[in-house]
């Protein structure tokens, strides 16, 4: 019998329809007399099974093509003579073939609808305020990264979605209006990069930026440029796709 795995649905249903309000009470029974009301439930029914048909078939062609991958990698008997780079690709994954094969979901971009779109990449203003590392694991949450910002073209866009989001009396002084974006030099200090690996173009700081010393080693973004600040302020955060 094949194994259906629900949890994709709720997924699927967030990546389609964007973030769903909190449900009222659940009617007592949905036995409706209402004709109009049972062919909507019927036809609701038969696109959610091959909704799960779709996943299941999805599932099983992601697996398959992990294990072609995995066999592909011929490891010696000796793990000192293999390569680091093909031991980590195997060890990850053997952990993601675990990982389905136990019926877990996938991960998988889950863009929402409200997007702002500019040259292939989606990105999104979250106002709730909170730290650099919570931002970032906000965003990875969704399948997406803190924004990562690499050219002037790029930078110019943001700047402009940016100062359209803002409400019209936010206070443009404080850093705590603008939000985080996937900067850093925690690892070491004075060495910009992006959490994709990218070096961070000086250009783009704000006019007189970084000045935060070894005390603020995150970046966030205002309508000037790029700007330090310390990890642990809670800011809004911009989030990017892919």
């Amino acid at each position: 019998m094949k194994l259906h795995r629900p949890l994709y649905c709720g997924v699927l249903l967030a990546a389609l329809c964007g973030p769903r309000p909190t449900p009222g009470p659940a009617p007592a029974d949905w036995a409706f007399e209402s004709k109009v009301a049972r062919d909507a439930l019927a036809d609701f029914e038969q696109t959610m099974q091959k909704l799960q048909r779709e996943i299941d078939d999805a599932h099983d062609d992601l697996l398959a093509g992990l294990r072609k991958a995995r066999k592909r990698i011929k490891l010696p008997a000796d793990p000192n003579e293999a390569k680091v780079k093909d031991l980590r690709e195997a060890e990850r994954l053997e952990a993601a073939i675990a990982h389905l094969e136990a019926g877990d979901p996938a991960p998988f971009k889950r863009v929402p609808r409200d997007v702002y779109s500019h040259r292939g990449n989606q990105y999104k203003l979250y106002p709730d305020p909170m730290t650099w590392d919570q931002a970032r694991a906000f965003c990875e949450s969704v399948g997406g990264r803190l924004a990562c910002i690499e050219t002037k073209d790029e930078f110019k866009a943001l700047r402009e979605y940016l100062d359209a989001e803002l409400p019209a009396d936010a206070d443009r002084n404080v850093p705590e209006t603008f939000p985080w974006i996937g900067a850093s030099d925690a690892e070491s200090e004075g060495v910009w990069t992006w959490i994709n690996g990218a070096s961070v173009d000086g250009k783009l700081f704000s006019p007189g930026k970084p000045e935060g010393g070894e005390q603020q080693n995150h970046a966030f973004l205002d309508t000037r440029g790029i700007d330090d600040h310390t990890g642990t302020a809670l800011l809004p955060l911009l989030c990017e796709w892919d």
